[in-house]
């Protein structure tokens, strides 16, 4: 009988680790494609949401600006000024006019015109009548931070007259109010509102618009700017 020839059985190859390199390269390259994707919806939606915030801003301040400028419209027209100046024994329910200091705006006009923050509006600016903030039900997405706010400023008699387009725009001679003239036609005012979007620090928006009124009767002129 024959004794039987055992080769050596060969041993397995030592694992050098190339599949688990490889799996481990796509599982970079899908958390990387994955973190790309999810940082450019969150800037798609910051970016939505500030143009949001913007146009709610937007629509408060034009709401706010048409209020004032109804104030003019419904106001008694006198023969130097619409509306008596802020600030001399007014009660809250009633509108009143900045009026300017040799010429110039006073400094609670400017700051709420040009403030870059939503300071506190000065005595004598006024908030628009239908609640815009603190919505809720269906028109919440509307709601606004804030209620937007409008203030009257007083710019003068223009004494031009009605002479043409250019009497009324290009040459118009402005004279304050108190002083004395030869037959003032209108009144102007400036018409400034701002509004806060739907978030507070988000976004504020001015808007102000150049309203005459005729002095000789009760008819009003509004001139946008």
């Amino acid at each position: 009988m024959n004794a039987m020839t055992r080769f050596p059985r060969p041993l397995p190859a030592r694992p050098r680790g190339a599949v688990l390199f490889v799996a481990l390269i796509f599982l970079v390259l899908l958390t990387l494609l994955a973190l790309t994707a999810s940082s450019t919806s969150i800037l798609q939606e910051r970016m939505t949401g500030g143009m949001r915030n913007r146009q709610l801003a937007l629509m408060g301040s034009e709401s706010a600006l048409r209020d004032g400028e109804f104030s003019l419209w419904a106001a008694p027209t006198g023969e130097e000024s619409a509306l008596p100046p802020c600030g001399f024994g007014l009660n809250t329910t009633e509108i009143c006019q900045w009026t300017r200091i040799n010429g110039e705006a006073r400094p609670e006009v400017l700051a709420f015109r040009s403030s870059r923050t939503w300071d506190t509006a000065p005595a004598g600016s006024y908030e628009y009548a239908p609640a815009l903030h603190g919505l809720s039900g269906e028109t919440e997405t509307a709601s606004l931070a804030s209620q937007p706010q409008f203030l009257v400023e007083g710019l003068g008699l223009d004494m031009s007259g009605y002479e043409g387009m250019m009497g009324r725009m290009g040459s118009a001679r402005l004279q304050e109010a108190g002083g004395t003239g030869p037959n003032p036609k209108r009144a102007l005012y400036r018409v400034t509102s701002r509004s806060q979007g739907g978030s507070s620090a988000a976004a504020v928006r001015a808007t102000e618009s150049v309203y005459s009124m005729y002095t000789t009767n009760n008819q009003s002129n509004p001139s946008g700017s």
